[in-house]
């Protein structure tokens, strides 16, 4: 099935290509129903970091030696290396969610 098809991606600039999974957005939905406080500022970030980590993603699927992913145990997060010229290093530099 194609991105395209996917009804389980939503788009935020489809000529971009970024995007928020269902996964995502359902984190996010939970986060904002929760009783911690949650800003629009927040919410903004989110929805970056995600949109980049998709796009990141995408670019390791299409080529395995664009990025490495890697988990950190000790603070909980994912985080990737790259080359510093590469497809990767252009996504960042060009980046803009919103």
């Amino acid at each position: 099935m194609s991105r395209k098809q996917d009804k389980r991606i939503f788009y935020i600039d489809r000529v971009r290509g970024l995007y928020l999974t269902l996964g995502q957005l359902t984190f996010l939905r939970n986060i904002m129903f929760s009783t911690s406080p949650y800003s629009i500022a927040d919410y903004n970030a989110y929805v970056a970091q995600c949109a980049l980590y998709n796009k990141v993603s995408d670019a390791y699927k299409e080529d395995g030696a664009s990025c490495s992913f890697f988990w950190d145990d000790e603070d909980s997060s994912l985080f990737f290396k790259y080359p510093k010229e590469g497809k990767v290093s252009s996504i960042i530099t060009n980046f803009s969610a919103l």
